[in-house]
């Protein structure tokens, strides 16, 4: 039985019709993605996600056109394959970024206009769901924008990989519909919407389960558990005709959507990929969390005296502004609600409840978000607090109560409130100062790595650029701008920026053997001809840079002489940036120190952590590859992240070592020991 009149249901023709309220918020809207992208001289973001994004984009029309016939193999992290699965696919919303680019724009101009259909896609269909669920033009139209645009959804512009969410809403109706009405016919859209949404994004396809289960959980506490029965006893009443399309909607849904998440999981089989828990509760939710807004000019002040030892302090920004909390503050004075309105009200307040507590992490290491990650699938989440993201959709319905509390009693004329709200909505929306870059600088770094490279480039030739020492963010960057002139040319790159990395993987440096990038490869490429040699010979090197610190890079072809370890010294200390340390190595003797080798015996770096008086002394698990051979006299610095484990040591200490031959620690270097501080390493 229905909740609420049949009457209150909006016809099909109203739900599609235009209203001067989403023409408002809309209009809101607009005016931040405008500014998202400086009035579309620039991308959202910085030299990194986007980039990342636009390869992935990219790729999906190269293949899209049939210039790639691989379409889990993008060409960067040559010759390792599958490497699209190292991190978000975008097959839920490329082909709208194809669609302007086989319209004739460019990858920047194909960007921007996948940016903004992903902000008014998500905001119309956030609308549709609300008048689908019963509310008026105008809380529906202001729901949709607290969804859309609240400041937490702002503060992740700059991974726009996150843009598309137009699926939470869609299943989120049909979800309800299917339990309010005891509509079982219904799963079959929840069914194709939330595979969509895993398709725009593995991580807000997994937090839109998070948040079904627990609308379900909510439903049967806190409102019509019996409904649940009568919908699975309607199964039985449903016609051949409606059998047949629920089937259809499942299976086909279904089989889209494993088929994609399988290949995830063989990827993780193949790499053993995975996250532990150490390195997931950094960004697990804090109290705190949920009051940061660094980039509001309104909240920045207050914001900023919070956390100030949270790790990762970009992913923790979850505020949801001041006015969706003013909207939720009417719903709870909004005492006059209908039925439907009520057990709405309880089970948006009962799951985002539930979704609060299992995500929230209880002083440095606690939290009931652990025993999620028996669930397959779960271990592969690092930035929980993207969460936000989808939770925000709760928030937005209980905001949008309130809309209906504050306009219906006729207090104050619709019109005005329209007005009055969406001014206080845009003085938030325009206090939050995005980050973008412009695309001449995209253009140009471009332009200046091709300027180094042969002209024609080699056939067969494989692209490897490198930039200058000790710079983390300068080596990022220069993988992206190889991916993106590699793709530009249609030729593969060592290179490579994602998720994840390949065995091996070492800053791309003018003083780093690439080697060690695809020195372990076999297991994991599709071209069995292939040999280490052959693509060392077909590399081609992005300029005529020549390191001056270290000796030619040559790998060692066995155990190296010990007698270096008490000639090479090492130290170490906190980089600006949480949980990333310098390690610096000196090579004071007069023989060069090769970190390669030939097969798997390299020198690598390796650390561990201790307790101030050695009495909790840890294994030395971790390896980080060097690539590099460090000279007589000469000296280098490498940027490592460290994963702080679940125990109470003070101290980190380093070393170096050869696997299959012996500690440089035991053959007479000094073990580098570096104090942790609580604003250097982070749970």
């Amino acid at each position: 039985m229905s909740l609420r009149p049949s009457a209150v249901l909006p016809k099909a023709e109203r739900l599609l019709a235009p209203h001067w309220p989403l023409l408002v918020v809309l209009f809101v809207g607009m005016t931040f993605v405008v500014r998202a992208v400086d009035d579309f001289r620039g991308i959202p973001g910085d030299l990194g996600d986007a980039r990342f994004n636009s390869v992935v984009l990219e790729h999906f029309y190269l293949w899209a056109k049939g210039a790639n016939e691989r379409l889990w193999d993008p060409g960067f992290f040559y010759p390792y394959k599958d490497v699209l699965g190292f991190s978000d696919n975008h097959f839920g919303s490329a082909p709208v970024y194809a669609v302007f680019r086989f319209l004739g724009f460019d990858r920047m101009d194909a960007f921007q206009g996948w940016f903004v259909v992903g902000h008014i896609s998500t905001l119309l269909a956030t609308y549709i769901s609300f008048r689908i669920l019963g509310f008026s033009n105008t809380a529906a139209a202001f729901g949709a924008l607290v969804f859309a645009f609240s400041l937490n959804v702002l503060a992740k512009t700059g991974h726009a990989q996150l843009t598309y969410r137009f699926g939470t809403p869609l299943a989120f109706s049909m979800f309800w519909l299917m339990l309010r009405d005891a509509r079982p016919e219904k799963l079959g859209w929840v069914a194709i919407w939330t595979s969509w949404q895993f398709l725009c994004s593995i991580y807000l396809g997994l937090f839109l389960f998070m948040i079904l289960s627990a609308v379900f959980i909510a439903y049967i506490v806190l409102a019509q558990p019996k409904q649940v029965w009568t919908t699975i006893h309607n199964f039985r009443n449903l016609t051949l005709r409606q059998w047949t399309f629920l089937a259809l909607q499942i299976v086909g849904s279904a089989v889209i959507l494993l088929s994609v998440l399988l290949k995830y999981a063989e990827v993780k089989t193949l790499y053993d990929f995975g996250r532990n828990y150490g390195d997931i509760s950094q960004m697990l939710p804090r109290i705190q969390s949920y009051f940061m807004a660094d980039s509001s000019s309104i909240w920045r002040d207050f914001s900023h005296s919070i956390g100030e030892y949270i790790t990762y302090r970009h992913e923790h920004q979850m505020f949801f502004g001041g006015f969706a909390l003013l909207l939720c503050a009417l719903a709870l004075l909004h005492w006059r609600k209908a039925a439907w309105e009520e057990n709405l009200f309880r089970v948006a307040i009962g799951a985002s409840a539930i979704v609060f507590v299992s995500t929230l992490a209880v002083g440095s290491t606690h939290s009931v978000f652990q025993l999620l990650l028996l669930i397959p699938g779960f271990d592969s989440i690092r930035a929980v607090t993207r969460i936000s993201l989808v939770l925000v959709l709760l928030v937005a319905i209980v905001a949008a109560i309130g809309i209906e509390g504050l306009i219906r009693p006729k207090w104050i004329p619709t019109k005005f409130a329209v007005l009055l709200l969406a001014s206080l909505s845009l003085v938030e929306t325009n206090s939050f100062s995005p980050h973008s870059t412009p695309k001449s600088e995209w253009k140009a770094r471009a332009e200046q790595l091709r300027t180094t490279l042969p002209n024609p480039f080699p056939e067969g030739g494989i692209l490897w650029a490198t930039s200058t020492p000790f710079d983390h963010f300068a080596a990022l960057y220069t993988e992206l701008d190889a991916m993106i002139v590699a793709q530009d040319l249609g030729v593969p790159t060592l290179n490579g920026y994602s998720g994840n990395s390949p065995p091996g993987y070492v800053f791309p440096t003018n003083c780093t053997d690439p080697t060690p990038r695809f020195s372990q490869f076999a297991p994991f490429s599709q071209e069995t001809l292939l040999s280490v040699k052959n693509i060392q010979q077909r590399i081609v090197s992005a300029g005529t840079v020549v390191c001056s610190v270290f000796s030619d890079p040559q790998p060692s072809t066995g155990g190296i002489d010990q007698s270096i370890a008490p000639k090479i010294l090492m130290s170490a200390e906190p980089d600006e940036l949480p949980n990333f340390f310098n390690v610096t190595i000196r090579n004071t003797s007069d023989q060069a120190l090769l970190t390669n080798s030939t097969g798997n015996t390299a020198v690598r770096l390796s650390w561990r952590f201790n307790a101030s008086d050695g009495s909790t002394e840890a294994n030395w698990d971790p390896r980080f590859d060097l690539g590099f051979s460090l000279a007589p006299g000469a000296e280098a610095q490498v940027l490592v992240e460290v994963e702080r484990p679940d125990s109470s040591e003070d101290y980190l200490e380093f070393s170096l070592v050869q696997d299959g031959y012996f500690w440089f620690h035991d053959a007479g270097m000094s073990i580098a020991r570096v104090h942790i501080g609580a604003s250097d390493l982070q749970k």
